[in-house]
């Protein structure tokens, strides 16, 4: 009997986006509240896509004005952590704007980013009367989880438009993972999330590059079906889901 074609993976252009919304006050108490909901994030996340670099930054609010964030910023707004050792292909750099404290971890475990992002919102003010809370946390660069079929390969192969590109792929000790962005020739991360706060709450978008995590049938799709499932669980709403989403977010009948 003859295998069945796979389809190649390819780019996205635009990406297949999702975006959940949750709720949550803009208070001085709401420090511990956010920084839990990242690394919620971070967690459901992990089996899909593992952060090689995640950035964050914050704003500054006043108790009377709670509707939007003031003027002055915190003496160090922009935060970014990322692997000591990251794949030589892989492209690292921080979105998190201005000039961010730069930190290192041997590996983005859960327990370095819970460290990391304790630090980060026990940033100070800055300003009499003020206090400071996580105005985004967001990971631009990532290696994604492949399924066990390309375990002992070295190469996964990308179609982007008229170019089939072979790119790397780790062989990690709990699978097969393929990274990015790698900026030299051009490719994103497979996927991407980001996660701002303001006075209407939390907004979460995740970006997928890749179609083999956006498009059904696929075990890369359904990881992330599932993930989404998971934090919808959690008290996420789904706000903008595309069609290949809609039964991971849609809860039981």
């Amino acid at each position: 009997m003859e295998q069945a074609l796979v389809p190649p993976c390819t780019l996205h252009e635009p990406p297949a986006d999702i975006v959940l919304t949750r709720l949550v006050a803009p208070d001085p108490n709401a420090g511990a509240d956010l920084r839990d909901a990242a690394l919620d994030l971070v967690a459901e996340l992990f089996p899909v896509g593992r952060p090689i670099a995640a950035d964050a930054w914050l704003d500054t609010w006043s108790p009377e004005d709670p509707h939007f964030p003031r003027d002055e910023r915190p003496s160090r707004p922009a935060w970014h952590l990322r692997e000591r050792r990251p794949p030589a292909f892989v492209s690292v750099s921080s979105r998190a704007g201005l000039t961010p404290v730069v930190r290192t971890a041997e590996d983005l475990t859960l327990d370095a980013l819970r460290d990391w992002l304790a630090d980060v919102v026990a940033e100070p003010a800055g300003a009499d009367g003020a206090f400071t809370l996580l105005a985004g946390f967001a990971c631009h660069c990532l290696r994604a989880r492949l399924d066990d079929t390309w375990t002992g390969r070295s190469t996964f192969p990308l179609l982007d438009g008229p170019r089939m590109l072979e790119l790397p792929l780790e062989q990690r000790s709990d699978g097969p993972w393929v990274a990015g962005p790698i900026d030299d020739l051009r490719v994103p991360a497979p996927m991407e999330y980001q996660l701002d706060f303001g006075a209407g709450g939390l907004r979460l978008a995740i970006h997928s590059r890749w179609s083999w995590w956006s498009e059904p049938g696929r075990p890369e799709h359904a990881a992330l079906g599932g993930a989404l499932g998971r934090l919808v669980a959690r008290g996420w709403t789904p706000s903008e889901v595309p069609d290949a989403f809609r039964p991971a977010v849609a809860g039981p009948p």
